[in-house]
């Protein structure tokens, strides 16, 4: 069976978080990690470690809003796993309804895009003598949560956008750069998931019948 290694919390590496007018940001703890099995290079970003967040509605839907360009410089059509795929597996597996009252929640990805910006390497000497940042990768990731009424009302929302950005070598190699696109998207949902519980405590109370422990009481993600 396999081995799961203890659990480690990664440090920010840079974050924004947005509200508008009656939107809140939602969250949770960290991405798990599960144990990929022989032959796989990476771990699967899985919530199933995590608390189930009960929603007294009739049902929840999840809905993937962002129409990915599928060309450059968009390229999070390359990672191994997009953020959509990542935010929309943790609506799936953290939210929970009830089955009672006329309302719906709505979990929507609108953005998910990753950018890749080619970096200026200096004079030829320097590219020669130092193993220069070559590449940038910009992550943003815009996603709500929307409680809807019988008719189509609007009950609820909740809206956070969190962003990730990492820089590598040219030297790294095709596994160290997926890592790298790996570890984004993890740290993404780390920050996704803690605004996305704190804003449904916040905003989203009447509707809340089951909240997760407070956050000092959980650990994060285990691999």
């Amino acid at each position: 069976m396999p081995h799961s290694p203890p659990r480690r919390t990664f440090p920010p590496l840079s974050r924004r978080v947005f509200m508008g007018s009656g939107l809140a940001a939602l969250g949770g703890t960290l991405a798990a990690c599960q144990t990929p099995p022989p032959g796989a290079r990476l771990p699967d970003i899985t919530f199933t470690h995590l608390p189930k967040i009960v929603l007294g509605v009739q049902r929840i839907e999840v809905v993937d809003a962002y129409k990915p360009p599928l060309a450059k410089p968009n390229v999070e059509q390359l990672f191994p796993v997009s953020p959509a795929k990542a935010a929309l597996r943790w609506a799936q597996e953290r939210l929970q309804a009830t089955g009672n009252g006329a309302e719906r929640a709505v979990f929507t990805v609108h953005n998910a895009a990753v950018i890749e910006t080619r970096l200026g390497r200096g004079g030829k000497v320097a590219a020669l003598l130092t193993d220069s940042q070559e590449v940038r990768y910009d992550a943003t990731l815009d996603a709500s949560l929307e409680i809807v009424g019988r008719g189509g009302s609007r009950n609820g929302m909740a809206r956070v956008t969190v962003s990730r950005l990492r820089t590598l070598p040219k030297s790294a190699t095709i596994n160290e750069r997926e890592r790298a696109w790996f570890e984004m998207v993890e740290r993404m949902m780390q920050d996704l998931d803690t605004e996305m519980e704190a804003g449904i405590a916040r905003y989203l109370a009447p509707f809340l019948v089951s909240a997760p422990a407070p956050r000092t009481s959980r650990r994060g993600p285990s691999r």
